[in-house]
């Protein structure tokens, strides 16, 4: 089950670490750049980005990529990455009408599903990083989450939207993706996807009889007085502790998270923009 931490945060367990945070200005989104396998944590590469911002038409979004990165074919050894498939298929609903921010997610999760079968029909397939835990009301595999966070246009204005794409298989079958809407929005509401649960207890929890990793704990705001620098530094002082040497000592799996941290925020005035920008390979 999700781990509820103050303030108003919700860890959801991940090999990779992504914090997204709706303040009154807008979103703030901070991502780690590792990307390791799943079965002993060996670093692929400290450089992956995992934020992508959207051209979307009902207004500003970014999507946030946790769990498998691609599918590699066993027979012809042929890729397929899952960030460049969804940007793919985010370019060609660029001129498609849409009623609302959750029905332009049900048509990009679709197109995305659709590369995917394609990509399968080839041959066996499997997937290039971990594959993603489950939570405790999700039936199958989970092969990786995808959010689709921003600012949404509506007929009187612009208000924030955040939908969570999950794409899953049942016995190597793959299954129509889940999307699901965030709702309600919580104003200086956290929403973390980490690996390691004790961590984020640690961290956001505050136990005063456990002082590990006390050093990334931030001062507490009450949620409409979160701006969006605290939120930049809070959810980057979250993922530098879960790559702290104390850390992995605590719990192995945070082995899975570090390198290059890349942010970002999406406000109504200024949309997307970078505060960190990713590596360009």
């Amino acid at each position: 089950m999700p781990l509820f931490c103050y303030p108003k945060y919700w860890g959801i367990r991940a090999m990779t670490a992504i914090v997204r945070t709706l303040t009154p200005q807008g979103f703030a989104l901070v991502a780690d750049g590792r990307c390791s396998n799943s079965e002993n944590y060996a670093v692929i590469s400290d450089e992956v980005q995992k934020i992508f911002p959207v051209t979307c038409p009902v207004g500003v979004f970014a999507l946030c990529f946790s769990g498998a990165d691609g599918f590699t074919s066993l027979d012809s050894g042929e890729q397929l990455k899952l960030p460049q498939l969804a940007m793919r298929c985010a370019t060609s609903l660029e001129g498609r009408k849409c009623a609302n921010a959750v029905g332009y997610a049900h048509r990009l999760s679709r197109c995305i599903n659709e590369g995917i079968k394609e990509f399968s029909l080839g041959g066996s397939i499997h997937s290039g990083t971990s594959a993603q835990p489950n939570l405790a009301d999700e039936f199958g595999d989970t092969i990786c989450r995808i959010a689709l966070v921003g600012i949404e246009n509506i007929p009187n204005g612009k208000k924030a939207s955040a939908v969570d794409l999950r794409f899953y298989h049942v016995n190597g079958v793959l299954r129509d993706p889940e999307v699901k809407p965030e709702t309600p929005l919580l104003i200086g509401g956290y929403i973390g996807y980490s690996p390691s649960q004790i961590v984020g207890h640690l961290v956001c929890n505050r136990p005063k009889e456990d002082e590990r990793l006390s050093a990334y704990r931030r001062p507490m705001k009450e949620p409409d007085e979160v701006t969006l620098q605290d939120a930049i530094e809070g959810a980057t002082a979250f993922i530098l502790a879960h790559s702290d040497p104390e850390a992995i000592e605590i719990d192995d799996k945070c082995r899975a998270v570090g390198g290059h941290i890349h942010s970002a925020t999406i406000t109504p005035d200024e949309g997307f923009q970078w505060v960190t920008a990713p590596k360009r390979k």
